[in-house]
């Protein structure tokens, strides 16, 4: 019922906390909350995917880099900024440097 919540807040939250128990949920949940309305939910289901390994997530990412709204732009860079190891991290990073919204440039100064 958690990630069914109108509140963006509570559905990430709760994919989180799903997160820590990802060897016994089904990834499809994981993979559904992919397409969520919300930047931060999104970001949530790809730090878990990507933990668990084995599905490419660089064109979502990419997209999200490139995506017209500040706030998605900077959430794309809190995920690059915690996952360091995905694929195409570094020029992802490099496309986002001369941002000039205030949002990204303070998750690009904690990489």
């Amino acid at each position: 019922p958690l990630l069914a919540s109108p509140d963006a807040r509570v559905r990430a939250n709760a994919l989180e906390a799903l997160g820590h128990f990802k060897a016994v949920v089904d990834r499809d949940i994981f993979m559904k909350m992919l397409t969520d309305s919300n930047h931060r939910v999104q970001c949530a289901a790809m730090c878990i995917i990507d933990e668990m390994g084995g599905i490419p997530l660089d064109g979502q990412l990419n997209a999200m880099v490139h995506s017209r709204d500040e706030l998605v732009r900077a959430s794309a860079v809190y995920v690059l900024r915690t996952r360091r190891e995905f694929p195409g991290r570094q020029e992802l990073l490099e496309d986002l440097a001369d941002d000039r919204s205030v949002a990204v440039q303070r998750q690009l100064s904690l990489v």
